[in-house]
């Protein structure tokens, strides 16, 4: 079973240049560690859900299409409505992941 580490969607000022007048501050942010590249462009990101297993509550990972709004070389802010501030986005992994498999999150 892969250990995951996770983290929440952060609300941030992506603006680091303190001439401009306006502030780009996004609800939704994560790093860009966290965003798998997909085919045709589109990004994705690994988040852990809970279920019921054989042996009691369960985490498993799903993978789910992201809109990037704005980034940098550390962040991404996201668009659209698959990711939410509550989720659980995984930032690194023991090893690959795959849709739908059970992990160990070693930071909650």
């Amino acid at each position: 079973m892969p250990t995951v580490e996770v983290i929440n969607p952060v609300s941030m000022d992506m603006d680091f240049m303190p001439t401009d007048a306006y502030n780009d501050v996004y609800d939704r942010v994560i790093p860009v560690s966290a965003i798998i590249p997909g085919a045709f462009n589109q990004k994705h990101v690994y988040v852990v859900r809970q279920r019921k297993g054989l042996f009691g509550d369960e985490n498993y990972v799903i993978l789910l299409e992201v809109q990037i709004i704005d980034s940098n070389d550390i962040y991404a802010a996201l668009g659209g409505w698959n990711v939410m501030a509550f989720d659980d986005v995984v930032i690194s992994s023991s090893r690959v992941l795959t849709a739908r498999e059970v992990v160990k999150v070693i930071n909650k």
